[in-house]
C-alpha cells in the first residue's frame, strides 16, 4: 500500500482540523513543560501548591502557551481575531472561577493526562455570561507543525440552564408533593397483558404516611403492602389502570378494609403507565351522611307514627263512648259481664299506648328549640308511668340545678332517653329503683340513667351497640326501643355521645353527654 508523502498527509490533517464544527486551537506546551523541568531542579514538587503560593509563576506559564493554529468555528465564536492576540483577548473573558479551572487544566496536562474535560465560565463582551465545556487532547500523533494538544471548546450555557430548570421544576414538584396536605402516591402500574393486576410505588409523601401507616413502600409493590387487594379492591386496581393508559382523571370512594375507613382518591396520569393519587380521610363525612340518611329515617318513621296515633285516637274515642252505652245496657248478671270491666280497662291501655306514640313522636318539631330540662325530664316520665306502675317499679328524677334550660333537638334526645329509660325498667326487678339524674358539666348536659338489673356481661360491652341486637326473648314484647345503636348513632349527629358501666353496687348506668346553648330561667 503506498503510503502519503508528509506534505498530502499534513494537508489532509489541516482539511480535518477545519472542519472541526466546534472552536478548537492547536496548542505548543512545549516552552511550559520545558519550564516546568527546569522548575523541578529548583525544588518545585507540587505545581498546585506552587502555583497557589506563587501566582505570578502561573501567570507565566499561562504566557509561554503558544497558539499555532485555530480554526474556522473558532473564528465564528470568538470573533475575527487573529491567533497572535488570541490569548490577550480570551484572557479578558476570566474572572477568579476560570482561572481556577486553567490552573487545574492546565497542571492535569503537565502531570500527564492525555485527555481533559472540565468547565469554565467566562465573560464574553458579545454574548455576555456563557459556560465553557472544554476538551483538551493531547495530539501526540500530529506532525511537529500542528504542535501537540488541541483544545476545543462547547458552549453548554444554554443546556446548563436547561438542566438547571429541569432540576429546580424537579425540586419544586417534589417539594409540592411531599408538603401536600392530601396523602399522595406517585406510582407505576404493572399489568398482565391488558389488566392492571399491580402497581408499584415510586414515590409517597409523608401525609399518606401518616394517613395508612404505609411505611418504608418506595420500590414495592401495593400486593406486598396490603395483600390480598386485588381480591379486596379490584375496582381501585382497575381505576388506576384506566387513568395510567387513558390519561384521563378518575375518583374513587371506597372503606378500606385493612385501614378500617372511608378514602376518597383522585387519580391522574402524569405519563402513560404513570400515575399520580391523591387520598383523603372521608370517614367522618361518610359517617355524617349515614347518621343524616338514618335521621331521614327516623324523622319519617316518627311522623308516620304520629299520624297513626292521630287517625287511632279518633276512631278509638268513638270505640270508647260506644263501649260506654254498651256497658250500661248488660245486666251485672249476665254470663259475660264480667268482660266488660276487662274490655274497658283494654280500651284504656289501648288509648294510653296511642297517647303516647303521639306524644313521644310530635311531629313538625322544629330541628333546635330551647327547652327547660325538667320538664323535659317530666314529660318523659309522665308518658313512662302506667309502665312504672304495670312493672310495681319506683322513678327518682333529678333534674340538676332550678331553671336549667338549653338549645337542642328535644325530640332526638326525648326518643333516646325514653328508650334508656324503657330499657331500665325491662332489667329491673318488682320494687326496684329506677334512676334519671341530669346535671350541667361545663358545656355538656350530662343525664344519667340507672337501673336495678343485673348489669351488661362483659362479653356483651361491644355487641350492645350492634345495630339489631336484643337480648330479649320475645322481640315483640320490647315496646317502641330504639335500640342501642340507634340511640348512639342519634346523639352522634347532636355532636353527643353515650357509655355504660356497671357499678360495683349493682345495676347498670348508661350515661349520655351533648353539648348545649345554656340559659338559666325559671321555667
Amino acid at each position: 500500500m503506498n503510503q502519503l508523502s508528509p506534505s498530502i498527509r499534513e494537508r489532509n490533517l489541516h482539511a480535518l482540523f477545519e472542519h472541526i464544527p466546534l472552536p478548537t486551537w492547536v496548542v505548543d506546551f512545549s516552552a511550559v513543560k520545558a519550564w516546568c523541568e527546569a522548575g523541578a531542579s529548583r525544588g518545585i514538587q507540587n505545581l498546585r501548591l506552587h502555583f497557589a503560593e506563587h501566582p505570578q509563576d502561573f501567570a507565566l506559564c499561562a504566557s509561554l502557551i503558544h497558539i499555532q493554529a485555530i480554526n474556522r468555528a473558532s473564528g465564528a465564536f470568538f470573533g475575527e481575531v487573529r491567533k497572535e492576540d488570541l490569548p490577550a483577548e480570551f484572557a479578558s473573558y476570566f474572572d477568579e472561577e476560570s482561572w481556577m479551572a486553567l490552573r487545574e487544566g492546565l497542571i492535569a496536562i503537565l502531570e500527564g493526562v492525555s485527555t481533559l474535560q472540565t468547565e469554565m465560565p467566562i465573560q464574553s463582551p458579545k454574548l455576555g455570561p456563557r459556560l465553557l465545556q472544554v476538551h483538551v487532547t493531547v495530539a501526540e500523533g500530529f506532525e511537529t507543525s500542528l504542535g501537540q494538544v488541541l483544545i476545543s471548546f462547547a458552549d453548554v450555557t444554554d443546556k446548563k440552564r436547561a438542566e438547571q430548570s429541569r432540576h429546580a421544576a424537579e425540586h419544586r414538584y417534589h417539594s409540592l408533593f411531599q408538603n401536600m396536605q392530601e396523602g399522595s402516591l406517585y406510582g407505576l402500574v404493572l399489568y398482565r397483558g391488558e389488566e392492571p393486576r399491580d402497581f408499584m410505588f415510586l414515590d409517597v409523601n409523608d401525609a399518606l404516611e401518616t394517613l395508612t401507616g404505609w411505611k418504608d413502600v418506595t420500590g414495592r409493590k401495593i400486593s406486598e403492602v396490603v395483600p390480598g387487594i386485588q381480591q379486596a379492591h379490584p375496582e381501585f386496581l382497575a381505576l388506576v389502570g384506566r387513568v395510567a393508559a387513558t390519561g384521563k382523571p378518575e375518583r374513587l370512594e371506597i372503606c378500606f378494609d385493612s385501614l378500617g375507613f372511608w378514602l376518597e382518591i383522585m387519580v391522574h396520569s402524569p405519563e402513560k403507565g404513570y400515575f399520580l393519587a391523591l387520598f383523603e380521610d372521608t370517614t367522618q363525612r361518610k359517617q355524617q351522611e349515614l347518621l343524616s340518611k338514618e335521621s331521614e329515617a327516623l324523622t319519617a318513621k316518627s311522623q308516620m307514627a304520629a299520624y297513626v296515633a292521630h287517625e287511632i285516637n279518633g276512631p278509638l274515642a268513638g270505640i270508647k263512648s260506644a263501649f260506654a252505652l254498651l256497658q250500661t245496657a248488660i245486666p251485672k248478671d249476665h254470663t259475660y259481664f264480667s268482660y266488660v270491666a276487662l274490655v274497658d280497662r283494654e280500651i284504656d291501655r289501648i288509648t294510653a299506648i296511642v297517647r303516647m306514640m303521639y306524644e313521644l313522636y310530635r311531629p313538625n318539631e322544629p330541628k333546635a328549640q330551647n327547652v327547660a330540662v325538667a320538664t323535659l325530664l317530666q314529660d318523659i316520665a309522665t308518658l313512662l308511668a302506667p309502665r312504672f306502675r304495670s312493672h310495681r317499679l319506683s322513678l327518682v328524677l333529678d333534674s340538676g340545678e332550678p331553671g336549667l334550660r338549653g338549645t337542642l333537638r328535644a325530640n332526638l334526645l326525648r326518643q333516646v332517653l325514653f328508650n334508656l329509660l324503657q330499657n331500665a325498667i325491662e332489667a329491673t326487678p318488682p320494687q326496684g329503683i329506677v334512676r334519671c339524674c341530669a346535671r350541667r358539666d361545663g358545656a355538656d348536659l350530662e343525664i344519667q340513667v340507672s337501673d336495678g338489673g343485673p348489669g351488661i356481661p362483659p362479653g356483651l360491652a361491644e355487641k350492645v351497640w350492634e345495630s339489631g341486637f336484643t337480648t330479649k326473648q320475645n322481640a315483640l314484647q320490647g315496646g317502641m326501643g330504639l335500640g342501642l345503636s340507634t340511640c348512639r348513632r342519634l346523639l352522634e349527629s347532636l355532636r353527643g355521645s353515650i357509655h355504660f358501666e356497671n357499678p360495683n353496687t349493682g345495676g347498670c348506668v348508661f350515661t349520655v353527654r351533648i353539648p348545649l346553648e345554656w340559659e338559666s330561667g325559671v321555667d
